[in-house]
């Protein structure tokens, strides 16, 4: 950190002896080191502990914030008091709760009493980590409570009287909308996802339509351009305002603040936050006469996010959403200036053709540039996303959207109720039209994860195509022949185990076997995702086919020449330790068993997480864990 006041002299010192050489090169390290000051600051300020093995606790604690969920609610508390002697917990945690009676709300003080355990690790290594994510919310344990009461209502600072607005409006929609339309209208209002019920949200990821529950630059942009044409249009209509003030700089000025006041409302999330940062970049842009859109605004808005919020940088949020803005604006550079042209002064019949057009160009550009960046996170594309989105943005757009505007400018008064009702019948049909492109079999094709490789190569090479305008440009095929040649050499695991141990998948070539069809539902759920294998998995039997021989102790098989016992009972180590060369237990595994070349018990599942076995004979055997793959980092709870 101390580095960079100094890179930073000296690069304003080659400025102004005009180095050009110099000047940009320092500028390089200055941006580098800038980074990773910002990522250590930021690592620092959200610096708490995390909470290492479960447990049950009674506590005082703060309600930070409340939220709506389908199965009840979720309470983020802070200021804990443990009544534990000796205790060391976590200073935030978030806990969900269905009890009856009164509700809390933010910045009430409260007593509770509450099972808590550690932030949830990745499925497999290299999978999502919901500890680093609820390490930078500052959240050091989940849970449930058992009992609370409500002790008083505390003098409410800023932050508490903010949160307090949001669960008040929230609660607010959840009155006045309908059932089946209130989880949908509280996601695009206050940011709560959570009261989405599982079908709806499995229609919506699975049709392509999830962008549209999480407040992002779609939504960001639809209430700043509301705001914007409305004023300047309702300006317009009176001669001595539209000939007088500067209408269209004083629209994007209140259009920003307006933008700020959604901001808060979605409770700050970081892609709220990116799209907030993007959007208002546009309206700085119009108030000082610069181009809206373009390269060194997208960059801009970049580094505001990274500088304030860098640990979004591996998220598939920010990935997507700028990869998207980036691909529009390079297209829309080249061929959008000959569109206009060609719609302008044109029937409108003829307007509203280009209109679906570039609806659709839109829809198209934004499905390409954001497929990459779907399959490395989450491993499967929807196939029907363009169709779906033509139909169900501008409902959003046209309809939706400002309805919610209406109905929240109508909040102070109480009347809520009718906009809130005509947006629910505008969310009707977009839940209708992604339950409908959901449900064909092929709406998701399930590909699989990329590798790091592949992803990297493939990004520089559309950086490097859109940025460079000579021949030079296709030097990007290089990039794209070594993300594909990457991706061709890329290994799935052979084998993967759960944290719990309780679950061992083979991965074998036309199936999935697990030993246990009953347990880790959700490990399972991922493991398929990141295979590529939409199949249902297997209960572990004897099959010759495999190799497979089972008993109610345990299961042994060969894989790849690697003979592998999974022991469920510890009477039936004696013999899978004289025969097998990777023995796998849910149960401590005493120093006496040698034979093995590999051992993988519960006290190994318990210090790395889950582990990934990929087996290419006997001799060559490539273990990866969880904890392995993430290193010593802060969010990683160290066990002895």
């Amino acid at each position: 950190m101390a580095l960079l006041p100094v890179s930073i002299a000296v690069y304003l010192t080659a400025r102004y002896r005009d180095l050009q050489l110099l000047s940009l090169l320092m500028l390089m390290f200055v941006l580098f080191v800038g980074g990773i000051s910002a990522a250590k600051l930021r690592q620092t300020s959200v610096s708490a502990p995390v909470l290492d093995k479960r447990t049950f606790v009674e506590m005082t604690a703060v309600v930070s914030s409340i939220s709506a969920s389908h199965k009840g609610r979720k309470v983020v508390l802070e200021n804990i008091g443990f009544q534990k002697d000796g205790f060391i917990g976590p200073s935030k945690v978030r806990l969900s709760y269905r009890l009856k009676g009164k509700s809390p709300k933010p910045g009430d003080r409260v007593k509770l009493s509450a099972f808590l355990s550690p932030p949830p690790l990745p499925a497999y290594p290299g999978g999502f980590d919901f500890q680093r994510q609820l390490y930078f919310q500052g959240i050091g344990a989940v849970g449930f409570v058992t009992k609370l009461e409500i002790l008083e209502n505390q003098n409410k600072v800023f932050a508490s009287l903010l949160e307090d607005w949001r669960f008040s409006i929230g609660r607010a929609v959840e009155e006045n909308s309908a059932e089946d339309v209130k989880g949908f209208l509280l996601a695009i209002t206050t940011g709560e996802r959570n009261g989405l019920d599982k079908q709806t949200l499995e229609d919506m990821r699975g049709s392509g339509l999830a962008h549209l529950i999480a407040i992002s630059g779609l939504h960001m942009g639809m209430v700043g351009g509301l705001i914007f044409f409305v004023l300047r249009f309702a300006g317009a209509l009176i001669p001595r305002i539209a000939l007088t003030l500067p209408l269209k700089k004083i629209a994007a000025s209140v259009a920003i603040i307006g933008l700020v006041s959604y901001l808060a409302l979605s409770g700050m999330s970081i892609s709220a936050f990116r799209a907030f940062v993007m959007i208002s970049l546009v309206f700085l842009a119009i108030c000082f006469d610069r181009t809206a859109l373009s390269y060194r605004n997208l960059a801009i808005a970049a580094m505001v996010v990274l500088l304030f919020k860098p640990e979004s940088l591996l998220g598939a949020s920010f990935q997507m959403s700028f990869s998207a803005v980036f691909c529009l604006i390079a297209i829309y550079q080249e061929f959008g200036q000959k569109f206009l042209i060609r719609g302008q002064d044109k029937g409108l019949l003829t307007r509203f053709f280009y209109y679906l057009i570039g609806v659709l160009a839109t829809s198209v550009i934004a499905s390409l540039a954001t497929a990459p960046f779907a399959i490395y996170h989450f491993g499967q594309v929807a196939t029907l996303g363009v169709v779906a989105n033509m139909i169900a943005v501008p409902v959003m757009g046209f309809w939706v959207m400002p309805w919610v505007l209406i109905s929240l400018l109508l909040y102070p008064i109480g009347l809520m109720d009718y906009p809130l009702s005509l947006a629910g019948a505008g969310v009707e049909h977009i839940q209708a039209i992604a339950k409908w492109a959901a449900n064909f079999d092929f709406s998701t094709l399930v590909i699989g994860s990329f590798s790091d490789i592949t992803l990297v190569a493939l990004v520089l090479s559309v950086l490097w195509f859109a940025v460079w305008r000579s021949w030079i440009r296709y030097a990007a095929i290089i990039g794209i022949v070594i993300g594909v040649a990457a991706q061709a050499g890329y290994q799935k695991p052979d084998l993967l185990v759960s944290n719990s141990g309780n679950t061992v998948m083979v991965v074998s070539e036309n199936e999935l076997l697990v030993s246990n069809i009953k347990t880790d539902k959700f490990d399972r759920e991922k493991w398929k995702v990141y295979l590529g294998r939409d199949v249902k998995p297997q209960q572990f039997a004897s099959n010759p086919d495999h190799e497979m021989k089972c008993d109610p102790v345990g299961c042994v098989f060969s894989v790849k020449g690697s003979q592998i016992a999974v022991s469920y009972n510890p009477y039936s180590y004696t013999l899978d330790c004289a025969h097998s060369d990777i023995l796998i237990s849910n149960a401590p595994i005493g120093g006496e068993c040698e034979n093995p070349d590999y051992i993988i018990d519960r006290f190994d599942m318990w210090r790395n997480g889950a582990h990934a076995l990929y087996i290419n004979d006997k001799e060559h055997v490539i273990i990866e864990t969880v904890n392995g793959v993430r290193g010593h980092r802060p969010w990683v709870p160290q066990k002895p």
